[in-house]
């Protein structure tokens, strides 16, 4: 009987021990409400770092997009079209200060 016992409560203990780890990895990813506040979030995020780098070099912000940057935060790369000129801009703006760290002129697209 007290063989039986701790059989049970071993295969319980590994059972346990099992199917969390095999869930996560698993899962898909965010889903539901936790996914819709990310997605806003970028969006919210996006649209800051366009508008910082619009004023910053005086034109239109056509795109932006996540970049890796010193440290765990990132920054944003941005892409500022200038009226009646034929280059535009390429901005890097840090996400942990939200100012611009480099400035780098492209041919507009």
């Amino acid at each position: 009987m007290r063989a039986k016992l701790m059989q049970s409560a071993i295969w319980l203990c590994a059972g346990a021990a099992f199917f969390p780890i095999h869930s996560i990895t698993t899962m898909p990813g965010l889903q539901g409400p936790q996914q819709a506040s990310q997605e806003r979030r970028e969006r919210y995020e996006a649209k800051k770092a366009k508008d910082i780098a619009a004023v910053e070099v005086g034109g239109e912000a056509t795109a932006a997009r996540r970049i890796d940057l010193n440290g765990a935060t990132g920054g944003w790369e941005v892409f500022v079209k200038v009226q009646n000129q034929t280059y535009g801009w390429k901005v890097i703006i840090d996400r942990d200060t939200w100012t611009v760290r480099e400035k780098q002129k492209v041919a507009n697209r």
